[in-house]
């Protein structure tokens, strides 16, 4: 499925509760959103965080939406909004670092040179 943005303040998804699976839906835009801008994809209405991420985004990843076949990249985040919604802000670069993994005991180990 795809979602129209006819502007920043337009929010596709209202949920009490919200699980984010399967494939992102497609994100089409009604307007060029300059850097730094937050669309709210779901509002989460209830108190629990989202739960779960889209196949293949995960928290910081990066999608692109298209105006006037223009393409704008934006970066998720599964605690955007009040901390319990999915926004998507428009940058010019993503990066993404994998994550840490966890030893026994509950302790990381990292590494540095220099």
């Amino acid at each position: 499925s795809t979602v129209i943005f006819a502007s920043a303040a337009t929010v596709p998804v209202t949920a009490d509760e919200y699980t984010a699976e399967g494939v992102v839906p497609g994100i089409g835009l009604s307007f060029a959103p300059a850097l730094g801008t937050v669309l709210k994809l779901v509002d989460n209405t209830g108190f629990l965080p989202v739960t779960g991420t889209y196949t293949g985004l995960p928290q910081g990843g990066g999608v692109t939406a298209t105006f006037n076949s223009q393409n704008y990249l934006f970066q998720i985040d599964y605690a955007g909004g009040d901390g319990n919604d999915i926004t998507l802000t428009a940058v010019d670069q993503v990066i993404t670092f994998p994550a840490i993994p966890v030893k026994a005991g509950g302790l990381a180990m990292i590494r540095g040179e220099g």
